[in-house]
């Protein structure tokens, strides 16, 4: 095999998404674009974290389409039966189950168990990165019947990525090296842009 056909074989391998049934329906696992990595930019946890954050956006507008509060005792769905509502715990994307009982999956179980624990644990990291939902949105409250927002952070900095990222509705990635010491944000800022974040392509 010569050299370029081999280099072709490995770009194509390293692209390839799985996809799976969803409700009848083909739901592609990480995201519907390739990662970062494959277009030639990015480290590969940081780009599988930013195919993923865009994985939980996609997942979050299936999400507001029916009134999962309908079929869920809590702690899932704690949300108001009868209004249109986002995940507030992104767990719910992957645990809620529809009216046939049947978990909803709209993420995959390892993403969901990627979450920070609220009282301080740091979840399993999936492909090196932690997640956790923010609180407020240019410092108000966020109104999960139209918004959401997610960090996410290297599980260990320097070993499994640098970067942190925070996504919002609009659905745009932004990506900012906090250092050794970054931790979760609970803010999403009025202007990522005027605060250093870039962009994540």
């Amino acid at each position: 095999m010569n050299p370029a056909t081999r280099n072709s074989l490995v770009v194509l391998i390293a692209c390839y998404v799985p996809a799976v049934p969803l409700g009848g329906a083909l739901l592609v696992q990480e995201a519907r674009n390739p990662p970062p990595l494959c277009r030639g930019s990015g480290g590969r946890s940081g780009a599988y974290a930013v195919s993923l954050m865009r994985g939980y956006c996609s997942a979050q507008t299936m999400y507001r389409r029916n009134d999962w509060e309908a079929h869920n005792a809590p702690p899932h769905a704690p949300g108001t039966i009868g209004v249109l509502e986002h995940a507030r715990d992104m767990r719910d994307l992957c645990e809620c189950v529809d009216g046939s009982n049947t978990p909803i999956r709209l993420i995959d179980q390892a993403m969901a168990n990627a979450r920070a624990k609220c009282a301080g644990g740091k979840g399993e990291p999936k492909y090196g990165y932690i997640f956790r939902e923010m609180k407020t949105i240019a410092g108000k409250p966020i109104d999960w019947t139209g918004d959401y927002a997610l960090c996410a952070i290297p599980a260990v900095y320097g070993r499994t990525g640098y970067r942190t990222f925070i996504v919002s509705t609009d659905g745009t990635v932004f990506g900012k090296d906090q250092g050794e010491g970054g931790t979760f944000l609970d803010d999403y800022p009025a202007d990522p842009n005027a605060g250093d974040w870039i962009i994540a392509e």
